[in-house]
């Protein structure tokens, strides 16, 4: 089955991306140390397709979903 066609963005996405990017692993490494979470899960409402092409750079960008999913330690569900 053939990629779907990426959709561009600008470099206001690939900063809240390149945030994103840095926040995810030390938000799940603390929470897998809760004694009180006896899970936590990735919920993404505005969540795009998993790859978008940068319009500067011209060159494919990991979407917040793919990024979820790269995360380790890895989130319980998604």
């Amino acid at each position: 089955m053939p990629e779907p066609e990426a959709d561009p963005i600008g470099i206001w996405s690939e900063k809240k991306l390149d945030i994103l990017r840095e926040y995810l692993t030390p938000y799940s490494q603390i929470m897998r140390t809760q004694e009180w979470c006896k899970g936590h899960y990735y919920i993404d409402g505005f969540a795009a397709k998993g790859r978008h092409v940068s319009r500067g750079a011209r060159q494919l960008v990991d979407g917040s979903p793919l990024l979820a999913v790269q995360t380790d330690p890895p989130f319980e569900r998604h």
